[in-house]
């Protein structure tokens, strides 16, 4: 993902330079919340993780994030190893770490590199996780 300069400053900032690894996700949703959990859980040790909740980022941060197409509304911000995962992207890149077994996001790694549907099925994930936020009567981002 080409990144402009504001977005690049800002992750040098956040991740001490490349140093640390952080997901941003919208902690008023269970499921991006539980899925932070468990990647916070299966992390290797050798880089810390850092969860950020996105509604508790400055408006200015979430219009930086909006700009470079990074909407919190439609999937989570990671950023590993200095390199910008979104959405279904990360659940690709974790799926390749170290595996917890078996939990509800293992099968949903399982799913994601098995399936070609893998788009259609990251899609039905945001779908459900608007209904869910609505029936929760959170607001979005």
């Amino acid at each position: 993902m080409k990144r402009s300069y504001e977005i690049t400053s800002w992750i040098e900032d956040l991740t001490n330079g490349g140093v640390v690894d952080v997901i941003i996700y919208d902690g008023d949703c269970p499921f991006c919340d539980d899925f932070s959990k468990y990647v916070e859980l299966k992390k290797n040790l050798d880089r810390q993780l850092i969860l950020v909740n996105a509604r508790e980022l400055t408006s200015e941060v979430l219009a930086i994030l909006k700009r470079n197409k990074l909407d919190v509304n439609e999937g989570m911000v990671g950023i590993f190893s200095g390199e910008i995962y979104y959405g279904g992207e990360i659940i690709r890149y974790t799926a390749n770490l170290d595996t917890l077994k078996p939990s509800f996001w293992y099968i949903v790694e399982q799913i994601v590199n098995y399936l070609p549907l893998w788009g259609l099925s990251y899609f039905v994930m945001t779908l459900v996780r608007r209904l869910v936020l609505m029936l929760l009567r959170k607001k979005q981002l």
